[in-house]
């Protein structure tokens, strides 16, 4: 079954892109909220979140006009990413399994390593 893509105003993907731009501190673990006007469609987290976002405008499976972005510690990444879905429960995170946070405990138990 193929994916269906939304088609974003190109108006709004610009100024998507400008806001990116403008991201100070991207290399750091992010969680990020993708908004519909004033309605929370999507939660998710990210190390590189540009580059996410980026991947959500290019792939156009969720439609969405702005977003906010929270900085967080590597370990709280995926905790505060599902206290929002919990919260708002967005529509795009139907499928969210807490296996994404099995994969996260292994890249903090590596980073503390380091």
């Amino acid at each position: 079954m193929a994916l269906k893509r939304i088609k974003i105003d190109r108006s709004i993907k610009v100024r998507i892109l400008n806001e990116l731009l403008n991201i100070s501190d991207n290399e750091k673990p992010h969680v990020y909220i993708l908004k519909d006007d004033d309605d929370i469609v999507y939660v998710g987290s990210s190390i590189n979140v540009k580059s996410r976002l980026g991947t959500h405008l290019s792939q156009g499976l969720k439609y969405f006009n702005s977003f906010e972005i929270k900085s967080c510690l590597l370990e709280d990444m995926v905790i505060e990413e599902r206290k929002l879905i919990e919260e708002f429960l967005p529509k795009y995170n139907k499928n969210f399994k807490m296996a994404k946070g099995e994969r996260f405990t292994i890249i903090i138990k590596k980073k503390l390593k380091q």
